[in-house]
Order: structure tokens, then sequence, then C-alpha cells
């Protein structure tokens, strides 16, 4: 199957959320959000939180962030940011960075295994992860499809990335500028981004136990680092199925 035709291809963050697949999923992890606030606050609990979660977004949406329009940002990608934003900012208010983080990467967990469990065709990132598996080279594959997402994310204003490698057996690239680093700062926290920069960690070396590579980072711009870094790297030392590289 050629790449160009699968599913979620060369999408920017708002189409990306925008698209059908990401429906499902929001509704999955919906459904997970509320398992892990029943476990934490109880069932008369749960509405106070989902209050403060969309007041907070309502706040957001009320704020100025002319400046960071100023910087090429449009408010449409500014705005795809807020919802995981202000429920982080709620989850720290009431339970603490630390627990918060906790939470936020068990939700991750739990969605991905949902999805899995129920045989959805694509991940939390909306990769078709079984349409890369059975191209004949699963790593370039899937290399080819991120480097078309990474530029759609340049183009709409969302990242500033620079491709750092690119051969038969890595992609590496680093991100300089994060519109969702960016909105967290300016709301107050750059920590409040956590939960973007967190689903990398869940999902990518899932997506790499299927399709032959391994995913590291040094650094993210919330916890300091002046990028964050991606790296991906073939697995097993091969090129293709059944060809040593």
């Amino acid at each position: 199957m050629n790449i160009e035709h699968m599913a979620n291809y060369g999408n920017g963050l708002v189409d990306s959320l925008a698209g059908p697949e990401f429906q499902k999923i929001e509704k999955k992890m919906f459904c997970q959000i509320l398992g892990v606030l029943r476990r934490e606050v109880g069932i008369r609990g749960i509405p106070k939180v989902l209050y403060r979660w969309r007041d907070e977004v309502k706040h957001m949406k009320q704020a100025d962030w002319l400046a960071l329009e100023k910087r090429g940002a449009p408010r449409a990608v500014i705005e795809s940011t807020f919802d995981f934003i202000a429920l982080m900012k709620v989850l720290d208010e009431r339970f603490g960075m630390e627990k918060a983080r906790d939470l936020v990467t068990d939700i991750h967990e739990r969605t991905e295994a949902a999805l899995l469990k129920t045989g959805s065709a694509v991940n939390l990132f909306a990769v078709p992860v079984s349409d890369l598996k059975a191209c004949d080279d699963s790593f370039r594959s899937f290399a080819e499809y991120t480097k078309a997402q990474v530029q759609a994310a340049v183009e709409e204003g969302l990242h500033h990335t620079e491709i750092i490698e690119d051969t038969k057996n890595a992609l590496s690239f680093h991100i300089h500028f994060c519109v969702i680093h960016e909105v967290a700062k300016a709301y107050g926290n750059p920590a409040w981004s956590f939960p973007w920069c967190r689903i990398d960690n869940v999902v990518y070396p899932k997506m790499g136990d299927r399709l032959n590579f391994t995913f590291t980072r040094r650094g993210t711009l919330p916890t300091g680092s002046h990028t964050c870094d991606f790296r991906f790297e073939r697995s097993n030392g091969y090129s293709c199925k059944g060809t040593e590289a």
C-alpha cells in the first residue's frame, strides 16, 4: 500500500484532531479519564474536576495569545493545544505535579491498550501501524510517514523542526520551537505541556516493537532542553524484511 494513501498521512495537528480517527480516539481517551478520576476522587468528585477542566479551557480561549500569533502560530493551532494543557493544570492543582504526570501516563497507557484490545486500525497517534507493518520495509515506510507529519506540523506553524539524520537505518530530528510548549509557558507553567510530550514515550516504543525500531530521546523543551529530540533507529540490523543491512 502506498503510504500517501494511508490514514492521516501528511496531516498537521489541527487536521488530525478534526479527523474521524481522532474523534474515536478522543472518545476512548475520555472514558479512560473518567475511569482514572473515579479511582482518584470517587464518582461524586468527578463533576467538580470536569467543571474545573472545562472552565480552564474556557479561560484559555479568552486569554490574549497575540504575542504567540505574531511569532507565526495560527489561532487554530494555539487553541488545539488547550484541552491537554488545561487538564494537566487541573490535575497539578489537585494532586501535585508528580502525581499529575503519573495520572496522565496512566490515561495514555489505558487508551493505547483499549485501542489495541478493540482491534483499532490505528494507535493513539492515529498512525495505521498495521498498514506500515505490511510494507516491505516497515521502518523506512514509518520514517517517510513520520517525515510527512513533521513537515505538516512545520507548515501549519506548530513546530520549527530540523532533520538531523535521515538514512536507511535511522531518522532523527529536533524540534526547536513548539506551540504547545509556548502556550503552556505563557499560561503559567511549561510543565503543563507534559501530556503532549508523554504521548511520545508511551506510543513510539510500542510502535517500535511492531515496526522494528527503537525510539530514544535526550530531552524536551518543557524539561529545560534546547530542543525536543527524536531518534528512531532500525532494530536487529535489518534493512527490510529478510535482508541484512
